[in-house]
Parts: structure tokens; sequence; C-alpha cells
């Protein structure tokens, strides 16, 4: 029935729609997908919904709002950018050799919508305090909120792009220096562009409900359909090299773009990890869920290796799905306990 409705109609009726209602509406068809999407673009910018990128360290907290300006319907992207002035912030001073504040080494990005989200399940009474402390670690867990993302060194001034697989930030580094040579860093950004997918995990309630949508998967698609042509069947898709050329950078051409596929391999921790977890069958969005992975992949944890990690994680959600599957059971048994009590009730009383 819906679908025979005026389009003109539909929009009017997904304009009374919630965020989180947008994203389950489309999976109706691909109608309603097309008009959910650009209702949720309309929605986040008309109601000054912001992404938040914060980092920080010991001496200094930095935060900076960026809203939603443009939706590219074809990938799936929004884009956001700094409306607020000035969008230049301070990120170090160094006088004499001595750095003040220390440059951070990640931040993280967090959307105003997510505070809509879903409410943590309550885990059963019949669990011990040990077993509800793991449950509400296993089932509250939301990796789109928990990521982080590693900043290039604050003394390589100039444009960069960071992100994974579901967002990208472009900004830049620059650098001034006064007649008392003091030299301060400074940030400026220019835009974030995040999947919907992105938008979508941060609102659900466990990882399991969200797909694994990469941000331009046509253009990743086709990049590693050139990349294995020329011999290259493994990269980093989220190193910068690749994320210029995947926003069609022009200083970043196939060829400069293949030379460094060639002679670089994974190169940060958390790269590794994401295509090591795999092999073990293990989801890599995990990451964020563990302190000892946060500290590995930060550059924290001095004494863990990165088979320490993964064997780590692989045990840790070895044992959530030994702990989830025993509360499904319990549960099941609870239900049909109660049920049964009811028909003895309703036999009694007949």
């Amino acid at each position: 029935m819906w679908d025979v409705l005026p389009t003109e109609l539909c929009g009017k009726v997904l304009t009374y729609v919630s965020l989180h209602d947008l994203f389950t509406v489309r999976a109706v068809s691909w109608r309603w997908r097309n008009l959910a999407e650009r209702q949720t673009f309309h929605h986040i910018r008309d109601q000054n919904m912001v992404n938040t990128v914060e980092f920080g360290n010991e001496s200094s907290y930095i935060q900076v709002k960026m809203y939603a300006t443009q939706f590219d319907a074809a990938n799936g992207v929004i884009t956001f950018e700094c409306r607020e002035q000035p969008s230049t912030v301070l990120l170090a001073t160094r006088r004499s050799g001595v750095i003040l504040p220390v440059h951070p080494k990640f931040m993280t990005i967090h959307f105003d919508g997510w505070t809509s989200g879903s409410m943590p399940t309550t885990p059963p009474e019949q669990l011990s305090e040990k077993e509800k402390e793991r449950y509400r670690l296993h089932s509250t867990y939301n990796y789109a909120q928990e990521r982080a993302l590693e900043l290039p060194s604050w003394d390589k001034a100039g444009s960069h792009l960071v992100g994974d697989h579901d967002h990208i930030l472009s900004f830049a580094y620059l650098q001034s220096q006064s007649y008392h040579t003091i030299i301060s860093s400074y940030a400026t950004f220019h835009w974030l562009k995040v999947s919907l997918s992105w938008l979508a995990a941060g609102l659900a309630g466990g990882v399991s409900q969200t797909p694994l949508d990469q941000i331009f998967a046509a253009r990743y698609s086709l990049l590693s359909g050139q990349l294995a042509k020329q011999g290259c069947f493994k990269y980093d898709a989220t190193s910068e090299p690749v994320l210029r050329y995947i926003m069609n950078d022009e200083k970043q051409t196939f060829c400069d773009l293949v030379e460094y596929i060639r002679t670089h391999d994974m190169e940060t921790r958390l790269s590794r990890l994401q295509h090591a977890l795999p092999a073990v069958g293990v989801d890599y969005r995990m990451i964020w869920k563990y302190p000892f992975a946060k500290a590995f992949v930060t550059g924290r944890a001095l004494l863990l290796s990165e088979d320490d990690v993964i064997r780590g994680i692989e045990g840790g959600e070895q044992e959530c799905k030994a702990l989830l599957q025993s509360v499904y059971k319990r549960r099941n048994c609870e239900r049909v306990i109660r049920e049964q009590q009811q028909r003895r009730r309703s036999v009694i009383q007949t």
C-alpha cells in the first residue's frame, strides 16, 4: 500500500518520523530507502545536529563542531563543515625546544543524534555480579561511539586526510613563528564525510544490528580491481595516500599510489589488527570494546604484543558468545515455565 502513495506525500509523511525510525524505513524498499536517506539529511541539517570532533590530553581538551551541509545520494554520504568561527585551533607551542601542550595522537567523533539511541539492556537477575558486569560490557558496546582516529604528527604541515571504513576527515596543520622563535602549530578543519551506515551504527543497540558498509564502496571496489591488475591484493584502505585517491585528490596519482602500496605494509597497529582479526573469526569492530586493545592501539600498552591482543580479543568474544547464549537459554526456560504455570491455572479454574 505504501509504495502506491505519491512521492510528495511519502516525503511529507517522513518529516514526522524520528531519526532512529528513518533508518528503519530504509529497509522497506528501494523507493523508501531513497526517500528516507534524503529525509535523514534534511532532518540532521534542519535540527542543527552536529558531529563533534574531540581530542586532547592531560593538559588540554578541544572540541570542534561541524554541521551538515551536503548530501551525496549516489554514495549515501553526508558532508559536515564548520559553521562557527574560528575553525582554527591551537594544538602546540614550542619554545626553546620544549613543546607545550603535548600534541594529541588520537581523536574521536561523536554525533548529536546518538543520544536518542536505544536504552541499555538490563541484565537478568539470575546472573552473578561478575556476570552482570560482563553482560553490560558486551550488550551496551557500540563501536561507532568508542572508536578513535590516529592523527598525523603535528609538525607535518599541510593538508591531511584521516578516516576509517565509514568516515573521512579533512584538515590541515598550520605553523606560525614569531620574532621570539616561538613556533605554534594550529589545525584548521575543512570537512567531515560520513556514511549513513556510520550514523545508524551509533543509534543501534549492538554491533550485530549494523552493516559493514564501506564509505564510497563503489570507488573502493574499482580501486581494488585496478590494484589487483598491478599485483596488489592487500593494502591499507585507511592510509592517507589511499584516502587521497578515493577523494580524487589531483596530487595523488594512481602510479604513485601503486608504488606506495608496494613499499608500505600495514603501518599502524590499528590497521594490522583490523586485518588480522577476521582471520580468526572476529569482527574487527570489537577492537575498541577491550581496554587492553585500546591501550595497545594508542601505544600505552608497552608489554603487549600484537598476538597477545588478538588472543585476548578472541577469548573475550568467545566468552561473550557463551554468556549471551546462556542468558538466551535462561530467558527461554523462564518463558516456558511461565506459560506452563498459566496453562495450569487455566485448567484449575475450568
